[in-house]
Order: C-alpha cells, then structure tokens, then sequence
C-alpha cells in the first residue's frame, strides 16, 4: 500500500514537472519570438537611416553644387560639375582612380544615383544640346553600384545649372540604396 502511494506520488511529481517545463519551453520560445521581432525592427530602422544618410551625402556634394562667390546654392548642381564628375568617376584607367573608386563606394555604399532631366527635355542628345552626356531617356547615371535586398528609394527635386548659357534645368535626383551588398 505504501509503495502504491509512493508510486502514486512520483507520478504527479513527473506530471507537474512535465508540465513546469513545457510552460517553461513556451515561455522561451515566445521570448525568442519577441526579440526576433525587435531585432528585425531594429535592422530596419539602421537601414532607413543610412538610406537617409546617403541621400542627405548626394544632396550635398561640394562636387556638385552651385556656387557662386563662395555662396552655395541648395538643391543646385553644376552641370560643368555634373559632367567633370562623370569623367571622373568612369575614367579609362580605374588603376588611377581606385583610391577614389574606394573613397566613393564607402560614401554610397551600395546604390544607384541618377539625375533625370524634367524640362526642358533634350528630344536630341548631340554633344552640342547636351554637354553634360544625358542619355536619350533624359537620365544620366551619377554612381551604380547595386546590390540585393531591400531597396529603399528618394527622389530629391533639383536645379541644374549651365553657367556657360545660363540656363536652368529642373531635374530629378534619384537615389536607390540597396539593403545588402552583392
């Protein structure tokens, strides 16, 4: 009889423990959930930031600004500026630019940043109607460098300057910042 009770004892010993630890199983895993949520809202907020961050680096290049007398005018690029950077950037020897490649790449990361012409529109792209080498689309690729995941987009509106025939061109600044490298 007593051993009949000791039985009976152990019994509901292993059942309150079976279930002390599948409460305890769930109480981990929900935990586990939680912090799984956090963390993936907090990867998000990072990347939004440096997407911020790198629109706001485009915006305002000292590269690419118009100025005059030492007055930086915001929102404004040079198009002189535009198509020197350009030349830069693509050059035929990248062994000569590299440190400058590399210097661009930690500025940018990985994205893309076009200007696209508004008005007026150039119907012929010929070097003489477009110093600056827009392409035919009326888009004119600053950087690429793409790579995968997330793609987070913002267009800034922009003035373009000809200083030569001081002309203004309102324009788009487009730029793609790419959540993961390649």
């Amino acid at each position: 009889m007593r051993t009949k009770k000791a039985q009976i004892k152990m019994t509901e010993t292993f059942a309150i423990l079976f279930i002390f630890f599948i409460l305890l199983v769930l109480v981990v895993s929900f935990f586990a959930k939680f912090q799984k949520v956090g963390f993936d809202r907090a990867k998000a907020e990072k990347t939004d930031l440096r997407s911020i961050e790198t629109v706001q680096k485009v915006a305002s290049l000292p590269e690419l600004q118009c100025s005059t007398k030492d007055i930086v005018t915001e929102a404004c690029y040079d198009l002189l500026k535009l198509e020197y950077f350009d030349d830069l950037i693509d050059s035929a020897n990248p062994d000569d630019n590299q440190k400058l490649i590399e210097q661009y790449h930690d500025l940018f990361g990985f994205s893309n940043i076009s200007v696209t012409r508004i008005f007026p529109i150039i119907n012929n792209p010929t070097q003489a109607a477009n110093p600056a080498g827009f392409e035919e689309n009326n888009v004119k690729m600053l950087y690429s460098n793409p790579g995968n995941g997330t793609t987070l987009t913002s267009v800034i509106p922009i003035l373009l300057t000809d200083v030569t025939t001081n002309q203004n061109i309102f324009s788009l600044l487009k730029v793609t910042f790419y959540s993961q490298s390649k």
